[in-house]
């Protein structure tokens, strides 16, 4: 099934209840919209987590994420299990979270091995998230409810955007990684769906706004429904 999803007005103006006893934990706190899908999450009665890495900053985190939102610092896959316990392991809600939007002109002529793993590092990140978290979960037992939220684009297995060689198999991996997870751990309550954004997606914050309030349904008990959606967010 291929969604396509448009927030309307009533939409946006949804309980505030509808996550409450939820905690959601954004990756990279530097990446884009983490600031709104904070703000919208909180307001939604969710305790709010933010990764971020250390080479980036904490004091160079958007100050709006920080006001609702705490930030951790996961560098590697040893931090994330050193402080998983103490600081990570309430999260019933992943929402994985890419870096950056590639808008350069790359093509698979014009992009070195560097430069693709650069691009990769989103699905890698993505996959140590998800990894631990599922494999925590699974042992919680299924009358727990859960859920991954992927960020992705346009550009990627949905659609051939020009020019966008790096972005487009990233991204497609994460809708890969989406796929994988909604089969294999449906029995366990776990939900894993996948956020496309138009390639064009506008940094504004009406755009940004419309991505946190999908995040928050996504990841409430309202879309219980959804399992290994691509939905597209215009």
């Amino acid at each position: 099934l291929d969604i396509e999803y448009t927030i309307s007005c009533k939409e946006r103006k949804s309980e505030m209840a509808l996550l409450e006893g939820k905690t959601v934990l954004i990756t990279n706190g530097h990446g884009l919209y983490a600031a709104n899908i904070a703000m919208v999450c909180n307001s939604k009665g969710a305790t709010v987590i933010a990764t971020y890495k250390t080479a980036s900053g904490s004091t160079n985190l958007n100050s709006e994420l920080l006001e609702y939102a705490r930030p951790v610092a996961i560098d590697s896959e040893a931090d994330l299990e050193d402080k998983f316990t103490s600081e990570l392991e309430d999260a019933t809600i992943i929402v994985n979270n890419p870096m950056l939007i590639d808008e350069g002109q790359e093509t698979i002529c014009s992009t070195n091995a560097a430069q693709l793993e650069e691009s990769l590092r989103t699905v890698r990140d993505a996959h140590m998230y998800s990894r631990k978290f599922v494999n925590h979960w699974t042992t919680l037992g299924a009358e727990n409810d859960y859920a991954i939220v992927n960020l992705a684009t346009l550009a990627s297995s949905k659609k051939a955007v020009q020019s966008r060689f790096g972005q487009s198999v990233s991204m497609a991996g994460i809708i890969g990684l989406t796929k994988s997870i909604s089969v294999d751990h449906q029995s366990n309550n776990i939900r894993c769906n996948v956020i496309c954004l138009a390639s064009d997606a506008s940094s504004s914050k009406n755009y940004g706004d419309n991505v946190a309030n999908l995040v928050a349904f996504l990841g409430s008990n309202q879309a219980t429904p959804l399992n290994g959606q691509e939905i597209l967010l215009r």
